[in-house]
């Protein structure tokens, strides 16, 4: 019996030393590689309302349309147009876009100043706007004989909505364009 009990002491021994030279063999080191991220939990409950901040920048109200219905040039190319609807300073500190439909095209819109191509006859007007006169004129420097524009749009924007660069790029050629950034009426 003896011999039994020291042979189970003798092996509960050597297993002892067996997993005590196991976990002594062990030593740290630098860390293995990251595992992949896990799966992102459930959303966390609403925070309260926070503080109302500053009012935001001046949106585009102060744009205004004038519109015109059918309009012939002279023999010369020539024609006005009165800016009533406008002080002296605004027209003196707006940009203006001036956009001219043909009867032949009458939903299509094209961008004064400019060259464009009507009945084999090529046309380039110029703009100009007489402040104190407050007109806008439209005088042809190509073509010949009078000239008959279907609807006249001329678009005010006052230096105050021009002031940063902020604002999303505008192809002002487009009349579409400008009629939908400036949420214009038909």
């Amino acid at each position: 019996m003896i011999n039994l009990s020291i042979f189970s002491i003798l092996r509960s021994l050597i297993v002892a030393l067996t997993i005590l030279s196991l976990f002594s063999a062990c030593k740290s080191g630098e860390a293995g590689p990251k595992g992949d991220t896990g799966a992102t939990g459930p959303a966390g409950p609403a925070g309260a309302t926070g503080v109302a901040g500053p009012a935001g920048a001046t949106g585009n109200a102060n744009v205004i349309q004038i519109s015109y219905g059918p309009r012939t040039t002279t023999a010369s190319g020539f024609s006005n147009f009165s800016l009533n609807p406008l002080t002296t300073d605004q027209i003196s500190n707006s940009v203006f876009f001036t956009y001219v439909s043909f009867p032949a095209e009458p939903f299509s819109w094209s961008f004064l100043p400019g060259s464009f191509r009507l009945m084999d006859n090529t046309y380039t007007y110029a703009v100009r706007i007489g402040a104190r006169e407050r007109q806008l004129y439209l005088d042809r420097n190509s073509g010949s004989g009078a000239l008959t524009f279907n609807a006249i749009r001329i678009i005010a924007i006052p230096a105050n909505d021009l002031r940063n660069g902020r604002k999303a790029a505008v192809d002002f050629s487009n009349y579409e364009e400008v009629k939908k950034f400036y949420n214009l009426p038909d």
